[in-house]
C-alpha cells in the first residue's frame, strides 16, 4: 500500500462528494486538499522512506480520509468530533515523521528541511479543522476557522513540500532565501489576522515576493519532462495571480476605502489555488518526483 494509491481511491470518494455531499461547495476546496493533494505530496515524500513507517503509514490516511468522507454526509451529530480527531491524529502522526526526518538531517540539507516544515505545520490546519467542525469558540467566526484549516493545508504544507521538491532539483542563494520567506509567512499571516491588520498586509507583501521569486526559479530548474516543467511552471504561476486578490484583501482591510468579501476570495483566491495550483502541482511532480540526493 502506498499513499499514491490512498489518493487513487480516495479519488473515487471526492467524486462521490462533490456530488451527493451535504455542504456547499467550497467546502470541497479543503476536502480535495485532505483526499487528494495531501497523500500524494506523502507519497512522494516518503518513496525513499524504506522502513515501517512507509509500510503501515498510508493505512493510517486510509482512515483519514474516511473520517473526512463520513463527515461530508453527517448531519451535524456528537460523531462529528470524533471522525474530526481520528482526523486530526493522521495530521500528528504526519508532523512527527516531519520531526523525525528533521532530527536524522538537521538544517545540513535546506530543501529538506522545507519539506519537514511543511510536514510539521499540517498539524496546526489539523486543529483548526477539528475547531471548525466541534464548533470551539476560536474568537473568530466559523468560517474563518474553516479558511484557517484550509490556509495551513495548502500555503502551510503543500506549497512548502512543493518548494522543498524544487530545491532537490536547483539550489541557490535565492533558494534559500525564497523559501525561508515561504515558511515563516504562514505564521506572519496568522499573526496578522490576531492581532493586526498592518502585520497581516507585510505578511501578504511577504508572500508576494516569495512566489513571484519562486516562478523565477522554476524557469531555471531542468525537469525530466516539458510537461512536468510546464505543470509546475502553470502551478506557481497560479500563486503569482491568487495572491494578487490577497493583497486586493489586506489593502482593503488596511485602509477601509474598498471591501473584499470573503466570498469573492473563496471564489478566485480558493479556487485558483486548489485546482490550478496545488491541482497542477501534484500532478507535475507525480511525473517525475526527484529524489533526495545525500552529499558525497
Amino acid at each position: 500500500m502506498t499513499f499514491l494509491k490512498v489518493a487513487g481511491a480516495n479519488s473515487i470518494l471526492f467524486i462521490i462528494i462533490a456530488l451527493t455531499g451535504n455542504h456547499s461547495w467550497y467546502f470541497l476546496l479543503l476536502t480535495a486538499a485532505q483526499l487528494l493533494f495531501v497523500p500524494c505530496m506523502l507519497h512522494i515524500v516518503l518513496r525513499q522512506e524504506e522502513s515501517w513507517i512507509s509500510t503501515y503509514f498510508p493505512y493510517a490516511g486510509i482512515m483519514a480520509s474516511i473520517s473526512i468522507f463520513i463527515l461530508q454526509f453527517s448531519q451535524e451529530t456528537s460523531m462529528d468530533t470524533i471522525l474530526a480527531i481520528l482526523y486530526l491524529l493522521f495530521t500528528v502522526m504526519i508532523a512527527l515523521y516531519g520531526v523525525k526526518r528533521f532530527l536524522q538531517r538537521g538544517f545540513a540539507y535546506f530543501e529538506e528541511f522545507i519539506i519537514d516544515i511543511g510536514l510539521i505545520y499540517i498539524l496546526i490546519g489539523g486543529m483548526w479543522f477539528v475547531a471548525h467542525i466541534a464548533t470551539i469558540d476560536t474568537g473568530f467566526s466559523p468560517m474563518i476557522t474553516w479558511l484557517t484549516a484550509n490556509h495551513f493545508h495548502y500555503a502551510a504544507c503543500i506549497l512548502p513540500i512543493s518548494v522543498g521538491l524544487l530545491g532537490r532539483l536547483y539550489k541557490s542563494k535565492m533558494y534559500k532565501w525564497v523559501s525561508s520567506m515561504i515558511i515563516i509567512s504562514p505564521v506572519i499571516v496568522a499573526l496578522g489576522i490576531t492581532f493586526s491588520v498592518k502585520i497581516e498586509f507585510l505578511s501578504v507583501i511577504l508572500y508576494i515576493i516569495a512566489i513571484y521569486g519562486l516562478i523565477h526559479l522554476s524557469f531555471k530548474v531542468v525537469f525530466k519532462s516539458s510537461l512536468q516543467k510546464w505543470l509546475i511552471c502553470i502551478s506557481n504561476g497560479a500563486l503569482c495571480v491568487s495572491i494578487l486578490f490577497s493583497l486586493l484583501y489586506a489593502v482593503g482591510n488596511l485602509s477601509g476605502w474598498f471591501s473584499v468579501s470573503i466570498d469573492f476570495m473563496i471564489l478566485f483566491h480558493g479556487i485558483i489555488n486548489s485546482i490550478v495550483f496545488a491541482g497542477f502541482g501534484t500532478a507535475g511532480w507525480i511525473i517525475a518526483p526527484p529524489f533526495f540526493k545525500p552529499k558525497e
